[in-house]
């Protein structure tokens, strides 16, 4: 491979580090020679078809025009579920670059039970899209010169059993008594303001977005709508939806995320867009829409009870990659070093929740999680402490479109993160003592349900009060210092409360369960288990 093939890409040695308009993100703009210890890969699904609506009848939405609606439309056979052909094959090229990346930047590969693959059972475009990029990865290994061994290795087995666990969406309750749930609609308000206000904020996206959908039959609006005035999008109420799990309020944001979306995917498949209505700037501008709508539905709310399990998955899985000794809380050993998740967008969103993490990729809206999107994370043993750095990857949209070869001087994009109060130095490091504290005060304990994962999370929150102790010790600011006082004996609180579940359960903690849940209801009447890969309307 060429001496500079990771020139505008790779993190290898010590990266110069550019930084972009948000303080927390920075963009990769060279690289050396640092040898990653160990990958995981938390991925979205390549791109599918748009679900079709209970909530949008086209013909009030946009009289006259006409939508594809049949899969064939989309080059979606039923095979690989919602998963198109077009979304298979730019993930397959995106294994590709990443298998001649990490094989080029020395990823210790030497066998193929080295790779390990988490999927969650009957979700075929998360499988599909797996071994795609994995078909993929095994290619651009080989074309790097990697280990003939891996170049030759079949698809890793995907790993289903409790992954539903950690492939949480949301669309079922959690806990106990069913305490781990969805925001209710005050605690949904207290998030997002006035719902109203969004229409104000949103105003000139919602009205390019209803002149090219013709937008809207009268019976769309309210009933007091003055009769000698059209009925728009921008008339719409909200309304609490208290059926579906995937949305909070419907009206002109929900309104505006389903159909940009819609746009967004004939755009990403290869497809002819809004018939001709919209540029590839009017697709990625009106995807807004997609990333503001997160605020009503996949924000911090549901990341603690539908994330908390991910998580606290991956810090156990860099624990593991750190000591070389087996772990209860993951399925796989010791020996793999590189874990790949295969989830969607929304699982993304609730880790960076949780972590606090922001991007802006080339092309993309902020925090956006595009089809094929993959969040990162790179773990290097410094000084005897694996330390993770981590990025957020996804080709840009006209090359998911385009389905371009990427290569070393057409790389996909590429975005370093900050993990706040833990990355540090030029090379954003992240050491693993760190961020298991940051994560174990940031999920909801009571919201893991796989014993083996909960003992882990007991046994993390003791090593948590050690760094703060430690950190306290070192002079901290007073914040440090309280927390350091107090979490010990929150720590062996919930160390008592979590072992007594694992070994068999505590009256105290099913007491505290119930009491936390009492009187609070979650939306919508949970998956549909009969149609698995249609879920929601332009969902995840």
């Amino acid at each position: 491979m060429p001496s500079n093939k990771h020139a505008s890409y790779s993190h290898a040695l010590k990266p110069c580090l550019k930084p972009l308009v948000l303080a927390t993100v920075m963009m990769v703009t060279s690289c050396s020679s640092r040898t990653p210890d160990g990958l995981i890969v938390v991925s979205r699904h390549g791109v599918r078809r748009q679900f079709p609506s209970s909530t949008h009848d086209f013909s009030k939405y946009a009289p006259g025009k006409t939508f594809e609606t049949e899969d064939k439309d989309w080059g979606v056979d039923g095979s690989m579920g919602v998963l198109t052909q077009h979304g298979y094959d730019a993930a397959h090229l995106m294994g590709k670059f990443q298998g001649q990346k990490y094989a080029g930047d020395g990823l210790p590969l030497d066998s193929c039970s080295d790779m390990f693959v988490y999927c969650e059972e009957d979700m075929p475009r998360d499988e599909f899209t797996a071994e795609a990029f994995f078909k993929g990865f095994t290619e651009g290994w080989t074309a790097a010169g990697g280990d003939a061994a891996v170049g030759s290795c079949p698809v890793p087995e995907p790993h289903f059993e409790e992954v539903e666990y950690l492939i949480d969406q949301g669309s079922k309750p959690r806990g106990d008594a069913g305490q781990c749930r969805l925001g209710s609609e005050q605690e949904v308000q207290g998030v997002v303001g006035k719902v109203d206000e969004w229409t104000r904020l949103l105003r000139s996206k919602l009205q390019k977005l209803n002149d090219v959908l013709g937008c809207c039959d009268r019976s769309l609006c309210p009933a007091d709508h003055p009769e000698d005035q059209p009925c728009t999008l921008m008339d719409m109420p909200h309304v609490w939806d208290e059926e579906h799990w995937y949305v909070t309020f419907t009206g002109p944001v929900y309104a505006g995320k389903y159909f940009s979306e819609w746009f967004l995917l004939n755009y990403l498949n290869g497809m002819d867009v809004a018939w001709g209505e919209l540029s590839e700037e009017d697709v990625m501008d009106l995807a807004a829409f997609v990333t503001e709508y997160r605020h009503f539905e996949f924000d911090l709310l549901a990341a603690r009870p539908f994330g908390s399990a991910l998580l606290m998955h991956v810090v156990a899985a860099l624990d593991q990659m750190e000591t070389g000794e087996n772990l209860d809380a993951v399925a796989h050993t010791p020996d793999v070093k590189l874990v790949y998740y295969a989830a969607h967008d929304t699982n993304l969103l609730y880790l960076a929740e949780l972590l606090d993490l922001k991007w802006v990729s080339k092309g993309w809206q902020p925090n956006h999680t595009p089809p094929g999107g993959e969040l990162v994370f790179e773990a290097y043993m410094v000084d005897g402490e694996l330390n993770v750095a981590a990025f957020f990857d996804i080709a840009t949209p006209s090359q998911i479109r385009e389905l371009t070869d990427l290569s070393p001087s057409n790389p996909p994009g590429r975005v370093a993160i900050t993990i706040p109060g833990c990355s540090q130095g030029e090379e954003l490091l992240c050491p693993l003592s760190k961020l298991r504290a940051l994560a174990i005060r940031s999920v909801d304990a009571e919201c893991i349900t796989p014993p083996e994962l909960v003992e882990y999370v007991s046994d993390s929150w003791a090593k948590d009060a050690v760094v703060l102790q430690a950190e306290a010790a070192q002079g901290g600011d007073d914040d440090v210092v309280m927390h350091a006082r107090v979490t010990p004996n929150m720590g062996q609180l919930l160390v008592g409360l979590m072992m007594g579940l694992a070994v068999g359960g505590m009256a105290a903690w099913g007491l505290r369960s119930k009491v936390g849940a009492a009187g609070l209801r979650n939306r919508g009447g949970g998956r549909d288990d009969d149609n698995v890969e249609l879920l929601r309307d332009g969902g995840p």
